[in-house]
């Protein structure tokens, strides 16, 4: 494998139980980082290979602080993150309920956000770190019967660039990542 100098870094990812997620975990071991993943079902799950799994909910402002501090007291200081956790709540736009209009938008871009502002200010004070936040090719191009998720994913990458260049003068790097359909459990 190649070496892309995260050995022994600290890197945490959302949503990394299932699909891309669980994907992005294995990868970053793969490449010797020290990984740890949140999760939001309540069962028990051991974490792949080293990495510490945390039952959390990216929705939740105050677990996502907890999850932070909890890394950074069992693995070191937050060098990366993977701003994975998503969900869809497709239909069709008049058909939509704010209940699925607004579970989209707090777990796909509120999540983002209470993921991202535990650990940014640290990482602005250490002057290094890295964050990859994933979108979607619906973000960029629109899809039928994702309103709500299309809108997430756009405002996720327009979070992406102007964090990207707020960062930068820090030395901390921020893109996205849109991927296509994957054949996982939420597809």
């Amino acid at each position: 494998m190649v070496s892309l100098g995260l050995e022994d870094k600290v890197v945490l990812v959302t949503g990394g139980n299932r699909g891309i997620g669980a994907a992005i975990v294995s990868l970053l071991e793969e490449l010797g980082a020290k990984v740890a993943y949140t999760h939001r079902s309540i069962s028990s799950i051991k974490g792949q290979h080293g990495a510490i799994a945390i039952q959390a909910d990216v929705t939740d402002k105050a677990a996502m602080t907890a999850v932070a501090e909890q890394v950074e007291q069992k693995l070191g200081s937050i060098y990366g993150i993977v701003a994975n956790a998503g969900i869809t709540q497709d239909n069709f736009f008049p058909k939509l309920t704010t209940e699925n209009w607004d579970a989209v938008i707090d777990t796909n871009l509120k999540g983002v956000y209470n993921t991202l502002m535990p650990v940014i200010p640290k990482m602005y004070e250490r002057k290094e770190g890295s964050v990859v936040c994933i979108s979607s090719i619906s973000g960029e191009r629109g899809n039928i019967g994702q309103t709500n998720y299309a809108a997430t994913k756009a405002a996720v990458i327009g979070l992406t660039k102007s964090l990207a260049l707020e960062a930068a003068r820090y030395g901390v790097r921020v893109n996205a990542v849109s991927p296509g359909f994957i054949e996982t459990d939420m597809v």
